[in-house]
């Protein structure tokens, strides 16, 4: 009689847990493929439309996920992101970065081709960091770049920089 006893009790936990967990996902209203979704300081949701090799846009978000607006953001393919404080920096192919200063309201591109040349629409910024005072990108293949002044200029990383 116990162990039936206990075996219930097991069942209804594990349902009730199963319920639980699941009922805490809700839609948003961003009905687009998306690589990177991420959220600003202030709470602004951020996301990069997914449509390589076509090139999407930013899009922001400034009432929980319920209605989306397109940044002012060059259109990339982007793939990585970075927040850190009110700066949101999301990274894309060949080297392409659009930066955020003011929580996702305002953007500026640049780049980093220069620092290295042979990366192409096939090469993405794989992960983006800040560390030490500077904001760190990662190429897929081709390298590892950093910027100590907010993604002006960029340089090509050695172990000395890190």
């Amino acid at each position: 009689m116990i162990i039936k006893t206990l075996l219930f009790a097991l069942v209804a936990f594990l349902f009730l847990n199963t319920s639980v967990l699941t009922a805490q996902w809700q839609s948003t209203g961003f009905d687009k493929s998306t690589w990177v979704l991420s959220q600003a300081e202030n709470g602004n949701l951020i996301a990069a439309e997914d449509i390589y090799p076509e090139l999407g846009g930013i899009y922001i978000s400034q009432d929980e996920g319920a209605s989306w607006t397109k940044s002012t953001a060059t259109d990339y393919s982007y793939t990585a992101h970075l927040v850190k404080d009110e700066s949101i920096y999301m990274g894309g192919v060949e080297c392409n970065v659009a930066i955020s200063h003011d929580n996702g309201e305002t953007w500026t591109n640049v780049h980093f081709k220069d620092v290295l040349p042979s990366a192409t629409e096939n090469n993405p910024i794989y992960a983006m960091e800040y560390h030490n005072g500077r904001v760190y990108a990662s190429v897929l293949g081709i390298g590892v770049v950093y910027s100590e002044d907010n993604g002006e200029t960029w340089h090509l990383t050695d172990q000395e920089s890190l």
